[in-house]
């Protein structure tokens, strides 16, 4: 036996402490090794899982819109980014290498945005200018189906046009532009000639404005904002033909609702939504926010189950 001053210890009790100690240090360097094991099988999971998304994010990217935009002439080049505490920031360019950029400045970001997107009118002008419609002689059926395969978007040919008799040759020059000024997104279509039934007219500009809003769902959404301006005829009573036509084409009842499919089909985008749009200064800018709503049904649910 050995003695440590008020302690009697036997070769047993030594034997045990040092097992218990060696087991220990064994379960200890399991449980690290283990440990380990799990966070490289974890990590080299989640680099298969993103690999395989970011790859098939970037295929859908250059067989969808890269493609696209290089056959109509466009480019989206990264001009500068850098990263805050809260935000990551980029600035692209898009557009034709000839193509004027913006002069004025963005509109400041909502306050609680996840991500805020802003667009200016220079990019939209200048994609809508390698469309192509420049001079070109059509009715609204074929314009829209015209587009339609210019962007090899096939569904916009299901969009349903009521006929009419009206045809018109576009403007050889900025036949379609884009305006986003005082909160409103103004649409400008120019035409060299128009005809409607026995009737011509020259030299015709048709202007649609819409206003940014919210739904009664609380989801953003553009409504159309006041009357059809018209400019070219010089008697009232000659623009009322054109008036209802374009005004069926833009119709008040139908608002443009602002949503993105990803985000009602990925349940990572739960519980975000897209923020009330804004429109200033040749800019559009669309935030990404908390969603107000989320959460509102499942309590409905549970509310009516009890």
């Amino acid at each position: 036996m050995a003695r440590h001053g008020d302690c009697v210890l036997s070769r047993s009790d030594l034997a045990r402490g040092l097992t218990r100690s060696q087991y220990q240090s064994q379960q200890t360097a399991i449980e690290a090794e283990s440990e380990a094991k799990i966070v490289k099988e974890t990590r080299a999971r989640f680099d298969q899982e993103s690999n395989e998304r970011f790859d098939a994010l970037n295929a859908q990217l250059r067989n969808g819109f890269f493609k696209n935009m290089a056959n109509l002439g466009l480019s989206l080049k990264t001009q500068r980014s850098r990263t805050t505490d809260d935000w990551l920031l980029a600035s692209m360019r898009f557009g034709t290498d000839y193509a004027l950029g913006c002069q004025s400045t963005e509109p400041p970001t909502l306050q609680g945005a996840f991500a805020d997107v802003k667009v200016h009118e220079s990019s939209v002008n200048s994609f809508l200018g390698q469309l192509d419609l420049g001079g070109r002689k059509m009715t609204p059926r074929e314009t829209l189906d015209f587009i339609a395969d210019r962007l090899n978007k096939p569904g916009l040919k299901d969009v349903e046009i009521e006929e009419s008799e009206l045809s018109y040759a576009f403007a050889k020059s900025d036949p379609i532009t884009v305006r986003f000024f005082e909160d409103r997104v103004c649409i400008v279509l120019r035409f060299d000639e128009m005809t409607l039934g026995k009737k011509t007219w020259e030299n015709i500009e048709v202007q649609a404005a819409y206003r940014p809003t919210l739904s009664e769902e609380d989801r953003p959404m553009l409504v159309r904002d006041g009357a059809i301006e018209l400019y070219g005829p010089a008697s009232v009573m000659e623009q009322i033909p054109i008036r209802a036509v374009f005004s069926k084409i833009f119709q008040a009842q139908r608002p443009l609702e602002l949503r993105l499919p990803a985000m009602a089909q990925d349940e990572r985008f739960a519980g975000l939504a897209i923020g009330l749009c804004r429109a200033s200064r040749g800019w559009f800018a669309i935030s990404m926010i908390k969603d107000p709503n989320f959460g509102r049904e499942r309590v409905l649910q549970n509310t009516y189950v009890q």
